[in-house]
């Protein structure tokens, strides 16, 4: 597959994820509404294009460096580079630019990266190595 149709598909596929995040999260609040709970949905546009933003950029990020995922250690980066892409995207839409982060604002965008980046790397890899792709070529 070309690079250029890799980044269009990761772009919507990110796109997508974050629509169906944002769908759980909409459930999530009816039922808490029903429950008789107050939910503030206050300044909760900018939040949800950033959050969009951040999911497709995680998606042209995958689709541009396909080609790690043929080696274990690859797959893993590129967990942590989506995620860090998704966190970095909620965190600039709090905080501003990373160059006015404090030091807080990028301990916590590190860790948060990694331990989501992670736990996307664990899935992944566990779902490559369950299908015995290791040593295929997954470039097409």
């Amino acid at each position: 597959m070309r690079v250029l149709k890799r980044i269009a598909i990761g772009s919507l596929a990110g796109v997508l994820v974050a629509i169906l995040f944002l769908g759980v999260g909409l459930v999530r609040a009816v039922i808490a509404i029903i429950g008789g709970r107050h939910v503030s949905f206050e300044g909760l546009w900018p939040t949800i294009g950033w959050y969009a933003g951040g999911f497709a950029l995680a998606g042209v990020t995958a689709g541009l460096l396909w080609g790690l995922t043929r080696y274990r250690l690859g797959r893993w980066a590129l967990s942590i580079a989506g995620a860090a892409c998704v966190v970095g995207a909620l965190f600039v839409g709090d905080d501003g630019a990373p160059w006015k982060w404090s030091y807080d604002t990028v301990v916590g965008f590190a860790g948060l990266s990694l331990v989501f980046g992670l736990a996307a790397g664990l899935g992944i890899d566990r779902e490559y190595r369950r299908a015995g792709r290791d040593s295929g070529d997954l470039s097409a």
